[in-house]
């Protein structure tokens, strides 16, 4: 009887723990520019990044995050990002790929800041960034102000771009 007990309590906690992750919210829409389907999607995506595997089959230690806000307030949007991934923390302190996608509405600006973990890759770099994420596509939607539409874009193509890496 205590041998069940103790299968029953462990199997709880492993079902909790698989609830909570897959619950799990990357995204801060502070500007309120997505719907609620759109923060799903991204949500959605987003945790299947995160639990992804490496083409070794370790597990991938990624971790993505959005943050939409109305403004700046006067700061440089790559000081912007830079302080709200370390604050947060993202991605881990061993493997260090945590990207942040920020975008300010009303400065008409966006940035992904990278973990330095990134620094060895040779596919997720600045340059592939804007060549492969900011397309042209992108652009035309965020100048029609279909900011959702956008933001999904750019990250169904970073994520293409980070899977060319792991």
């Amino acid at each position: 009887m205590k041998k069940i007990l103790v299968l029953l309590t462990v199997l709880v906690a492993a079902f909790s723990v698989t609830i909570a992750h897959a619950e799990a919210n990357y995204v801060k829409d502070d500007a309120k520019v997505l719907s609620q389907t759109q923060v799903q999607n991204l949500n959605d995506m987003l945790n299947t990044l995160a639990t992804s595997q490496t083409k070794a089959g370790q597990t991938a230690h990624l971790a993505y995050a959005i943050l939409t806000v109305n403004s700046l307030k006067g700061d440089d949007i790559e000081d912007y990002a830079r302080d709200v991934f370390n604050k947060k923390q993202i991605g881990d302190s061993q493997h260090n790929l945590g990207v942040l996608f920020v975008i300010a509405i009303q400065d008409h600006e966006y940035r992904i800041q990278l973990g330095d973990g990134w620094d060895k890759s040779k596919y997720v770099t600045e340059n592939k960034i804007k060549k492969w994420v900011y397309t042209d596509n992108v652009t035309s939607m965020l100048r029609s102000d279909n900011y959702g539409e956008a933001i999904e874009t750019i990250t169904e193509n970073m994520i293409a771009l980070i899977g060319q890496d792991v």
